[in-house]
């Protein structure tokens, strides 16, 4: 065979070659194209089933329906302390569906100096029952609440918090026990220790509801304020974080300094709460209840009783102290008055504490002066026979 014919074979199988190894490369580029087009895709569509199912959830967390179960009542009027966020925080034992196994936070929060107050109220402790005169526990004052006034059985649980702590809150949050079962804790021991009871601020959040968003609707019956669920939740965040960074302080009431114990005429042993070393709480931490305005103000409070109710300048100064204003003096006027006054010194120089005490003393007359007997104070409340 001829050396040109020989080339000539060669170069025609090599070329050969060449298109069979083309042919292959283009193959594997395809196969290859078209996976990772199916990857592409399949990531978009996982992306896409995300960000659905985060919209869905998102927007059902969102828009829980929220009811106010103590609206209308006329035995609570919740305070407004510009400034000063003041939430009692009713849940029931996630272990029971009794409604008479009860916790309760009063939660003080000072967005000024990102501080947070917490008193916790343990379900076995008594308190003294200021409708009825007599003792009763935590636990059962929604049960007493229906015996007394049905309708307005959580009007009565919040307004009784509110005597034995003597201030106005602004807002309320009730968790029923299905709230707490589901969305808290299922477990025996929950609330038994302060990590256990503050871990609600942690745990109610658009992280930890939105895997759960199929059962938000338990929040239409079981889940009652007088906020929305979203200023709840930006409150809860708000809280949380400031207990995160360990800027917070923690007064468990069931402690032995915060309770005595008594037996009751029934024969039982109770722990009644000491409402005077809780009133010495209150104000060691009264800072935490002041705005920056108020401690500026250094505002000092006189309270005189010219009604014929006895104690009542007691009761009045000792909210309008444990709301953050210095009470100097509080005594029976020398006379009786028809009209509740409230007299202020220097209007805007004390108008942050005057804020305080026209939040407490509702309905009463301001007059900028000072009343026609001797008296120190920058304002001076005279409680009327109208009141």
């Amino acid at each position: 065979m001829s050396k040109s014919v020989r080339y000539k074979l060669n170069k025609s199988s090599k070329s050969r070659k060449k298109r069979r190894s083309n042919r292959g490369s283009k193959t594997r580029f395809k196969k290859i194209y078209n996976f990772k087009l199916l990857k592409i895709f399949l990531l978009i569509l996982a992306f896409l089933l995300l960000g659905y199912w985060f919209f869905v959830a998102y927007t059902t967390v969102r828009d829980i329906r929220v009811t106010d179960v103590v609206e209308d009542s006329e035995i609570i009027g919740f305070g407004d302390f510009r400034g000063i966020f003041r939430t009692l925080i009713i849940y029931e034992d996630p272990n029971t569906s009794e409604e008479n196994n009860l916790f309760m936070l009063a939660v003080i929060h000072n967005p000024d100096t990102s501080e947070v107050l917490i008193y916790n109220f343990p379900s076995q402790i008594y308190i003294t029952d200021y409708f009825a005169n007599q003792y009763i526990s935590i636990q059962n004052l929604t049960y007493a609440g229906e015996s007394y006034m049905y309708r307005e059985k959580y009007a009565y649980v919040i307004r009784q918090i509110e005597e034995q702590m003597a201030i106005n809150f602004d807002n309320y949050i009730l968790f029923g026990a299905e709230i707490s079962k589901n969305f808290v804790s299922e477990s025996s021991s929950w609330g038994s220790s302060k990590e256990e009871v503050l871990s609600i601020f942690s745990k109610l959040s658009f992280i930890n509801l939105m895997p759960r968003y199929y059962k938000v609707h338990l929040f239409e019956d079981h889940f009652h304020s007088n906020m929305s669920f979203l200023e709840m939740y930006s409150r809860f965040q708000n809280i949380g974080g400031i207990i995160a960074s360990d800027n917070y302080k923690y007064v468990d009431l069931g402690e032995d300094n915060f309770v005595v114990e008594k037996t009751l005429g029934s024969g039982k042993n109770a722990k009644i709460l000491n409402k005077n070393a809780l009133d010495e709480s209150i104000r060691e931490h009264l800072d935490i209840s002041r705005t920056r305005a108020l401690r500026g103000e250094h505002v000092k409070v006189e309270v005189y009783n010219g009604s014929d109710i006895p104690g009542y300048a007691r009761d009045i100064a000792r909210r309008i102290h444990n709301s953050g204003c210095r009470v100097i003096r509080f005594e029976n006027a020398s006379i009786l008055y028809d009209e509740t006054k409230i007299y202020v010194a220097d209007k805007e120089k004390f108008s942050t504490g005057l804020d305080v005490v026209s939040s407490i003393v509702r309905e009463a007359r301001i007059i900028e002066g000072r009343p026609d007997f001797l008296t120190t104070g920058d304002i001076v409340v005279v409680l009327g026979i109208d009141e």
